[in-house]
């Protein structure tokens, strides 16, 4: 019976459901129904390549080989790599480009990097891909006897090897994710050059920064971003911002900052993107809205469509403001978390008068924090008679999830 089911059938059924409830791939499922027979195995291998994770250089093998024993290279659509130079074996820079090269319809990329790069890479290492001993020796003994010992040509640690930015220039990748855990906070600058198509770009762990130059000025950055999403501590500085959305003004719709503190650094980015791309903004995501400075920063986005908030931390101003008169904001999704000190009355009274409202997604924080809630009930009421979509989620990594989904496709 299952070998009779139309193949396009079931791959639709088997794309419908392959994603946990957290978004990420169920790679369990896919692995049992590519076992069921081989008319349902070639849907369950391309759904299963479509998003592949590399940590070591063992796995690249793995990966290569299996791409090279099958038609699968054109399924990849993501892939998440960690780049550790503190594991003898695990990948490098020169591993990565070859996997961008064997997906020609790659299109998204999320990279973790860790410790040095000084060892990253020596264009022209041996077939077997190890890394040459003496090399090594060489490099640590020019550092400690100075110009004099001798050096090999290495890709110094704030640069990409040659043949990644070949690799990323020729490949069609729109979503870039880095988590940079390492001391280089130049590295981003260097990758952003490469990558021509890029439209999305999530940036954790060290603050980047810009090179600096006594001769002239740093060219901007081309890159005409349609979302980005900021999680960094302390925050970037603004030079870098400027550099990077100097192009970008127009087209950054959605913004997601996942951090935000009393800091004056936290505070001079809030106000440069409300300054810079308030108007534009179409999706907002912030961790909370508590004090008048953040409020009063929000107030410059007037174009509003959706806007999540990461924590229960959300000042009934927020509602007050959105509801005013004078407020053209065309609100249509609204993602709260609520626990048991909520009030839900300014909630209430935001889904009754706000008639561009279409969806509220509501994350219950604690357990059973609906028993907390005395106007709960009347939530409910108030979204059925209005029209609204209300959506109760009860874990945070699902609501996480549809967070992200939104931001995605705004």
């Amino acid at each position: 019976m299952a070998a009779a089911l139309p193949l396009e059938l079931v791959h639709n059924i088997l794309e419908a459901d392959y994603l946990t409830s957290d978004g990420e791939p169920d790679r369990r499922l896919l692995r049992a129904c590519s076992l069921v027979c081989n008319a349902w195995s070639t849907s369950a291998q391309q759904l299963l390549f479509s998003n592949v994770v590399l940590r070591s250089e063992r796995d690249f093998h793995s990966f290569r080989l299996a791409l090279s024993r099958s038609s699968l290279a054109n399924a990849v659509r993501s892939l998440r790599v960690v780049i550790d130079h503190n594991q003898p074996r695990g990948l490098r820079q020169h591993h990565l480009a070859a996997a961008i090269t064997l997906c020609p319809r790659l299109n998204s990329i999320s990279l973790a990097l860790f410790g040095d790069s000084s060892f990253d890479s020596v264009e022209g290492r041996s077939n077997n891909e190890n890394i040459n001993v003496e090399h090594r020796h060489n490099i640590i003994r020019g550092a400690r006897l100075g110009s004099g010992a001798p050096t090999v040509p290495t890709v110094r640690p704030a640069e990409i090897s040659p043949s990644l930015a070949e690799a990323l220039s020729k490949s069609p990748i729109t979503s870039f994710h880095l988590s940079n855990w390492s001391a280089n906070s130049l590295f981003l600058q260097n990758i952003l050059t490469s990558l021509s198509s890029l439209k999305t770009l999530s940036i954790t762990g060290t603050p980047p920064s810009v090179h600096e130059t006594t001769t002239s000025a740093v060219d901007p950055c081309s890159l005409s971003l349609n979302h980005l999403r900021i999680n960094l501590q302390p925050s970037p500085s603004i030079d870098f911002l400027r550099w990077l959305l100097d192009n970008s003004k127009d087209t950054l719709t959605a913004l997601d900052l996942e951090r935000i503190s009393d800091s004056d650094a936290s505070i001079g980015l809030l106000d440069h993107f409300a300054t810079t791309q308030g108007s534009a903004l179409r999706s907002l995501i912030l961790p909370s809205c508590t004090n008048p400075t953040e409020l009063k920063h929000f107030q410059r986005c007037t174009n509003l469509r959706a806007v999540a908030f990461r924590t229960p931390n959300v000042s009934s101003a927020l509602f007050k403001h959105l509801l005013a008169a004078a407020d053209p904001t065309p609100l249509e999704e609204m993602y709260l978390c609520v626990d048991k000190n909520t009030s839900l009355s300014p909630v209430i009274e935001f889904v009754r008068k706000k008639e561009t409202l279409k969806s509220l997604v509501v994350c219950l924080w604690e357990p059973d924090v609906k028993k907390s809630l005395r106007l709960w009930g009347s939530l409910k009421m108030v979204c059925a008679v209005s029209g609204v979509e209300l959506k109760v989620v009860e874990r945070l990594s699902e609501y996480k999830a549809l967070i992200k989904s939104n931001f995605e496709r705004v």
